[in-house]
């Protein structure tokens, strides 16, 4: 499943560390025809990208992208904590290599 980027958010995002993050809305088609979408949170420091997989599913590409354009700075709040936890999660725990 490929991702797509679909919307780029304009204004930075404040963590609570004070780092600075650009956002970027991204969908994947599943093959139920369903369009995930997710957001990525890029460091303005060039630290590590982090990732707050599964946010929707929408049932188009459309929808997707309407569902990105109406995101509010609040939102961003919790989707970059459930991200840096997911990341935190990882970084602990990594997954075995093949």
């Amino acid at each position: 499943m490929s991702r797509r980027l679909v919307y780029e958010f304009a204004a930075p995002v404040e963590g609570l560390t004070g780092r600075l993050y650009q956002v970027r809305a991204y969908g994947s088609l599943r093959a139920n025809g369903m369009w995930v979408g997710s957001l990525d949170f890029l460091p303005e420091d060039g630290s590590p990208v982090v990732c707050a997989p599964n946010e929707t599913e929408q049932s188009s590409l459309r929808a997707l992208v309407g569902w990105a354009s109406r995101l509010e700075p609040t939102y961003f709040d919790g989707a970059l904590d459930r991200a840096l936890r997911n990341a935190a999660r990882h970084a602990e725990h990594p997954a075995p290599r093949p």
